[in-house]
């Protein structure tokens, strides 16, 4: 557990968090300029999929996978560590764990929406907003 909570371990996350963050900014106009992961609406996922290039779906796709798949890891892994070193206690880090899981499954459903699988979509108006 020391590990994790080393000075050095954190600066990692920070920096991998900045990145991260920066990234999806250079990358977002490929994907059309609007990111699944920022609405929850299911009706305007639904236009915003059917609207999108087969080129859009597919830097999307990457996107999703390749950066904010690992970014609620990142990112909560920053926050709860921190939360527990700074604050002592493992009881601030939980908002921060409990996001990763649901981060996670609504990366999940907008991989499966990028790939034509909608069936999942209604999810989204609870998943985003936590």
């Amino acid at each position: 557990m020391q590990i994790l909570l080393r000075s050095a371990t954190l600066w990692s996350l920070l920096i991998l968090f900045i990145v991260f963050t920066l990234a999806f900014g250079v990358f977002r106009d490929g994907a059309g300029g609007v990111l699944l992961d920022g609405l929850s609406d299911p009706n305007e996922i639904l236009t915003l999929l059917q609207n999108m290039t087969p080129a859009e779906k597919s830097v999307h796709f990457n996107i999703t996978l390749y950066l904010d798949m690992p970014y609620p890891v990142i990112y909560g892994g920053l926050f709860a560590l921190s939360a527990f070193r700074f604050g002592g206690s493992w009881l601030l880090a939980i908002p921060a764990l409990l996001v990763i899981p649901v981060d996670v499954v609504e990366n999940t459903i907008q991989l499966l929406a990028l790939s034509g699988v909608e069936d999942y979509i209604l999810l989204k108006q609870w998943l985003t907003p936590l």
